[in-house]
């Protein structure tokens, strides 16, 4: 098993927290906040070493489980919340206003890249995937056809 795969298995373990806080919240309630104080404390930890490992693999390739490293952050988050309304130490309300202005974050987010996109503007994600996949900088060939500008 190469580094790669065992930062992807670790980033996969982190993402099932977003099942197992909610779980952990119905099953053990405020008596489960030690454990959950812990687990918390071990996916920032296995956040920083998946990334270092990834980053440290002989063979270089693409997964969709390493592409989605932040989305699995989030999910994780989002299954804490969960845990904290579930548990009485954050209020629904609070915890829904919270979601939505997240939401809303994203979905603005979202729209303006989508906007970018129809301008031509390429999305960060291909110039990076571009940028691995060339060892060197590629610079424009100057022009050799003729230019002409009309004056008013």
């Amino acid at each position: 098993m190469v580094a790669k795969q065992v930062a992807d298995l670790l980033t996969f373990t982190r993402g099932l927290l977003l099942i197992f806080f909610p779980w952990l919240a119905v099953t053990g309630g405020q008596e489960s906040l030690s454990l959950a104080a812990m687990l918390l404390i071990s996916n920032w930890t296995g956040d920083v070493f998946d990334g270092a490992l990834a980053r440290r693999s002989r063979i270089r390739y693409d997964s969709w489980i390493g592409d989605h490293d932040l989305e699995i952050d989030i999910a994780v988050a989002l299954g804490l919340l969960i845990y904290t309304i579930a548990t009485g130490y954050v209020q629904l309300t609070v915890g829904a206003i919270y979601i939505l202005i997240w939401a809303m974050y994203f979905w603005r987010i979202r729209a303006s890249m989508m906007a970018a996109r129809v301008a031509g503007v390429p999305s960060p994600r291909s110039d990076m995937a571009a940028a691995k996949a060339s060892s060197s900088t590629n610079l424009p060939a100057p022009s050799m056809a003729e230019s002409r500008v009309d004056s008013l």
